[in-house]
């Protein structure tokens, strides 16, 4: 039977707590008791009474959902009565049993606390039996409300992270989509200054940006890389860039090729990216050629160049920076460190461990 309700859990509570509550009771039976069978008597009854109400009220709990009716945590007076119904059959049923056992002498007469509870249908009796199934059911209605509840905020809990982990996947992808044209549109805009000004130049540069552009392909269908993918794709960016300014730019990697962090990752594209604002942002001539420098230590890329801003900055999407923050607070929950002095700029990426690849 399809079920939304937690019957395994319902179930397995309900017997752990079953028997504790008939431990209890034949541990507090020692203490008035003396002899140690009907103490034992006790528990066993009590944890067989208390297990049966509690499969009363899970099969109220089936029953109700079946006919549509909407299983709600609040206090609900037809299950509460239906099943304080039903739960009183075999409490009485033991009272009678009880009763014989006495009667028989297999049970002592001072098992019960007063003889007027020996007489079969007394008031006494009915009265007695239906106070102690109101107080077990009480008991056993509320717990098991209160095992909905958790199940419920658990459910919710769950749902709700599968809903930001969709809407952080969706935001994800449309920053992805963001990043080959963002590249394309800079690269393109420089082939066009080149043509114009430096035909020959621009034909060898198209032939790089060819070479890059394929190389990243692949690439560019994961989320992350390793730093030492991301690496070889700047040398490859940083060869276009010495054909276009040639000794304007000192580019210098001091990461050693047996470093772990080369194994670890960082999303895609975002070195690469932090080397194109440098380029696009500063002032870069032979006589004052921009430094920039991509370190590591301690789980973290440095990349870090000399800031001389220029004046007039070259048309461009304005996206770069921005797109790299958001991308990777949705991969890691973290953010990128930006530092800026009056002569260095730098960004300080926190490499991840786990490769998060589609």
């Amino acid at each position: 039977m399809q079920t939304n309700l937690p019957i395994n859990n319902l179930i397995k509570y309900s017997l752990r707590t079953s028997v504790g509550v008939g431990c209890i009771v034949m541990v507090a039976g020692t203490t008035v008791e003396t002899s140690w069978l009907l103490p034992i008597y006790r528990g066993a009854t009590t944890f067989l009474l208390f297990f049966i109400c509690c499969l009363i009220s899970i099969f109220l709990l089936l029953a109700f959902e079946k006919k549509g009716k909407e299983v709600v945590t609040d206090f609900f007076s037809r299950r509460f009565v239906c099943g304080y119904f039903f739960a009183f059959i075999p409490m009485a049923a033991m009272h009678f049993v009880n009763l014989e056992l006495t009667a028989r002498g297999i049970l002592p007469k001072s098992y019960h606390e007063s003889k007027l509870l020996y007489s079969g249908l007394s008031w006494q009796m009915m009265s007695y039996t239906l106070l102690i199934t109101f107080i077990i059911y009480v008991l056993v209605y509320f717990f098991h409300n209160f095992v909905l509840l958790l199940f419920e905020k658990n459910r919710s809990a769950v749902e709700l992270s599968e809903l930001k982990a969709a809407n952080f996947e969706t935001a994800n992808q449309l920053l992805r989509q963001q990043i080959q044209p963002h590249f394309l549109f800079n690269a393109l805009n420089v082939l066009k200054s080149l043509i114009r000004k430096y035909p020959s130049t621009a034909e060898e540069y198209l032939v790089r940006l060819s070479d890059f552009l394929r190389a990243s392909f692949t690439l560019s269908r994961t989320d992350t890389a390793t730093l030492e993918q991301e690496l070889k794709l700047c040398e490859d960016y940083m060869e276009m860039q010495q054909i276009r300014f040639g000794n304007s730019i000192d580019y210098q990697v001091k990461i050693d090729r047996d470093d772990p962090a080369l194994k670890l990752f960082l999303p895609f594209f975002s070195v690469q990216l932090l080397l194109e604002n440098a380029i696009k942002h500063n002032q870069l001539t032979e006589t004052q050629p921009l430094h920039i420098e991509i370190s590591s230590q301690g789980g973290w890329v440095k990349v870090e160049n000399d800031l001389q801003p220029k004046s007039f900055v070259e048309n461009s999407t304005g996206n770069g920076l921005v797109n790299l923050k958001e991308r990777y607070r949705i991969l890691s929950g973290d953010e990128i460190v930006i530092k800026m002095t009056d002569t260095k700029f730098s960004v300080e990426i926190r490499l991840l461990e786990i490769s998060n690849r589609q």
